[in-house]
């Protein structure tokens, strides 16, 4: 499944605070940030993002409308349209078992190319997509291919590789917790035998 982002800016121009959202959306549409909900200082305009996941293919009409605490309405008249993506991934998710740090696991997915090959070079060569797949910084993953390109009808077995290793950065962390721990633990013993100190100077009247 692909989808499709659009900007859209609302400003608010009168002297109040104004806390708005947009309802009544329709199911294949998202809008961010906290689902087009928010408030709006007086002046202030706030960049939004409408996001269609077209479900059927067509062209889809529709409105949405921004609604804010003073009962006012704005509508925006919309329209997508639903195509086959000409690259799409065997599965949207893939999970990996607990991993041992030092030990490795393996997955893997397809990617294919939809398109259907034509008569004619030049077109076949218009058809030709590729892909890069980008591992976000600090993930213990690799990919291989990461990048390619695939003819009409070609379909690319991709490997997913997971080792989990301990980075500096956590070795720092739980350095860290730990004295921390022993801080603490120090400040309470220090606060039990000043108690004991005090009780034991208690003398009792008779």
């Amino acid at each position: 499944k692909q989808w499709y982002q659009r900007r859209v800016a609302i400003t608010a121009g009168c002297l109040l605070p104004q806390l708005f959202g947009f309802v009544s959306v329709p199911d294949f549409v998202t809008i961010q940030p906290n689902d087009g909900f928010g408030t709006l200082l007086p002046g202030e305009t706030l960049d939004l993002e409408a996001v269609v996941h077209a479900k059927v293919l067509g062209d889809h009409n529709f409105s949405i409308t921004c609604t804010t605490e003073i009962d006012r309405h704005f509508s925006l008249r919309c329209r997508a349209t639903g195509v086959i993506p000409h690259l799409e991934v065997s599965q949207p998710l893939i999970r990996f078992a607990p991993t041992a740090l030092g030990d490795v696991r393996q997955a893997s997915f397809y990617i294919s190319n939809n398109s259907k090959s034509e008569d004619g070079s030049r077109k076949n060569e218009i058809m030709r997509k590729s892909f890069h797949i980008v591992v976000p910084e600090g993930i213990d993953l690799t990919v291989s291919p990461s990048v390619g390109t695939l003819n009409p009808g070609q379909r690319l077995r991709v490997q997913l590789t997971f080792g989990p290793t301990l980075k500096k950065e956590d070795i720092e962390n739980e350095a860290m917790e730990a004295a921390r721990q022993e801080v603490l633990k120090e400040m309470e013993r220090k606060k039990k035998e000043k108690s004991t100190d005090c009780d034991s100077a208690l003398i009792p009247l008779l």
